[in-house]
């Protein structure tokens, strides 16, 4: 009965901070998300260390760029159901 089963939150470190800060660098996005102007793709929640989920790599203009998600279930179903698990 899927309608019992309870969401959950697992956390699983895959990435360190300084990993993390080195992509956002390479990516021209640091600043951005330093100061709050990268959101969710989902639902549009600023992203932060304390709320980020998914990042996906992309290739916009020649360039490689960061995608978002937080940590809302909703958004990482979301995300599962486009992406895949």
């Amino acid at each position: 009965m899927d309608f019992f089963r309870k969401k959950t939150k697992e956390s699983i470190t895959a990435i360190m901070d300084s990993d993390l800060e080195k992509l956002l660098i390479q990516t021209d996005q640091y600043v951005d998300f330093v100061n709050g102007k990268i959101k969710c793709e989902c639902c549009g929640r600023i992203m932060s260390l304390d709320n980020l989920s998914i990042m996906l790599p992309q290739k916009q203009n020649e360039r490689l760029v960061l995608r978002f998600w937080c940590d809302q279930m909703d958004c990482v179903s979301k995300f599962n159901d486009c992406y895949g698990k």
